[in-house]
């Protein structure tokens, strides 16, 4: 059985290299062999941290308004995407079924009512099995027979996808909203992904009008965009970040600084006209004298930039206002709060006020008593992002097309005339240097054309060695271990 693998394997071997035309060169349909891209962006992002909470995820939650997000790759598949309210991929993409299951649950600790909750967690996965999950998006997929999708919510507010061979897009917007501490005009998001003959491309831009922070911050226009390209050789990236008319307040609501980042850079003025020379300076100091007291910071984001090679992506993050737990942390390290309420706000199960209503025998299940204590622990943050945008584009190189060269029939071997002897190698008689005179037939080698044979030799070695050698590797994995040895056994 060995020989006749061995056999199988070195004739494989030469029937591949020897027979003219065994290998067909084919050329690439495009100039590219490969490639992955994508682009993602979202005009507003809620962000909420809290390591006490026991979540094991970053952000703890999220929530992006106006989203949209475009991935291309050379399956070929593409995907897109379009919402105007994204919990977050967690969330969004989890089945309606496993939500149910998990959200759920019985906040006291009275047991008639687990019976209840059961069959509506029951009838609910029942009910959307199968279904895609959360609603508020435009999705498409390719290849699928859904290829586009788009969803007019109401007047302005809008979401759309599409995803063909080659092309995905992905698409938000809508008119004036917020209310309380945040408000905007109108904000979209665009994200596409495209490949091209000889390159891929994506690209995302968000826009936000007319926003209101806190009446602490306003701007009137914020554009951010980014680009990444590929051309299976070199990698890049661009893209800008547009701030217009943007103004800082105080607490009576009166400017104290106009803030303005273009092209050029980044210009700051004071309500007089005065020009500030150096704007950064100027925007930090107003921040610590404005927002800080306040528990809040602001930040003017600078693009993360990765080239290496073919693959490039860039990352944005345009403003960021930052409210960190320092309202909480002073309020219950304050020597003069009464220690009952901070034990109250931080231990609920431990309070004597509300022991017995979380306690044994309590209506209110101790698992409430953790989600309200987790609140109060002092480590919450909250990031408000406008206009964040991700883009990366990576391809390789079409394969170089191989080219066979054509096969000849090497020339007749030249032989001396036939004296009589016995042909075909055998010795003929004694020559003049006293050794074995050797006469050969002129004939042509049957069953090679164009290969020397010195080829042939090596191919057949290589072919044996690798054989040996892919069978102890297929022993070796596939055999038990090696057992202790039995004498008794042998016997």
């Amino acid at each position: 059985m060995r020989i006749r693998r061995l056999a199988a394997v070195a004739a494989l071997t030469l029937a591949i290299i020897a027979v003219p035309g065994g290998f067909a060169a084919r050329g690439a349909e495009t100039e590219l062999f490969g490639y992955s891209i994508g682009a993602t962006g979202a005009a507003i992002s809620f962000l909420y941290n809290q390591p006490s909470f026991g979540v094991p995820t970053d952000p703890t939650f999220e929530v992006r308004h106006v989203y949209s997000k475009a991935d291309l790759d050379s399956g070929p598949s593409s995907h897109g995407i379009g919402s105007v309210l994204w919990p977050g991929d967690v969330i969004g993409n989890a089945p309606p079924n496993l939500l149910f299951d998990t959200v759920l649950f019985n906040p006291t600790q009275l047991p008639q009512l687990n019976d209840p909750i059961q069959q509506v967690k029951t009838a609910g996965a029942n009910a959307t099995a199968g279904q895609a999950g959360y609603p508020v998006r435009a999705e498409a997929f390719y290849p699928s027979n859904k290829s586009e999708d788009e969803k007019d919510v109401a007047a302005g507010v809008r979401m759309a996808a599409s995803a063909l061979e080659g092309r995905a897009e992905g698409a938000s917007q809508t008119g004036g909203g917020g209310a309380g501490v945040i408000s905007f005009g109108t904000i979209s998001s665009h994200s596409s992904s495209v490949v091209q003959k000889s390159e891929v491309v994506s690209t995302v831009v968000t826009k936000i009008t007319d926003l209101d922070l806190f009446g602490f911050v306003q701007i009137k226009s914020l554009t951010s965009s980014a680009t990444a390209t590929s051309d299976g050789a070199v990698g890049a990236v661009k893209g800008s970040l547009e701030i217009l008319g943007m103004v800082i307040k105080d607490q009576t609501g009166a400017p104290q600084l106009d803030i303005t980042l273009d092209k050029k850079g980044l210009h700051v003025a004071y309500p007089n006209g005065k020009q500030e020379q150096d704007p950064l300076k100027a925007l930090t100091d107003a921040v610590k004298q404005y927002l800080e007291p306040q528990g809040l910071t602001m930040k003017i984001g600078e693009p993360l930039d990765q080239i290496d090679g073919a693959a490039a992506s860039r990352s944005l993050a345009g403003l960021t206002l930052h409210l960190d737990a320092y309202g909480m942390g002073t309020l219950l390290k304050n020597p003069n709060f009464p220690a009952e309420l901070r034990t109250l706000l931080q231990n609920p199960t431990g309070s004597p006020l509300l022991k017995p209503i979380f306690g044994e025998g309590g209506v209110l299940s101790p698992t409430v008593a953790g989600f309200l204590a987790s609140f109060f622990q002092g480590d919450q943050t909250l990031d408000f992002v406008f206009g964040s945008v991700a883009v990366q584009a990576a391809a390789a190189p079409a394969l170089p097309d191989i080219e066979i060269p054509d096969i000849t029939a090497p020339p007749l071997i030249s032989t001396p005339p036939f004296d009589g002897g016995f042909g075909g190698g055998f010795p003929t008689g004694p020559t003049g240097n006293g050794g074995g005179g050797v006469t050969t037939l002129a004939a042509r080698p049957v069953g090679v054309t164009g290969v020397p044979l010195g080829y042939l030799v090596l191919a057949l070695a290589v072919a044996i060695a690798g054989a040996t050698r892919l069978r102890l590797f297929a022993d070796r994995v596939t055999s038990a271990a090696p057992a202790v040895r039995c004498l008794m056994g042998e016997r």
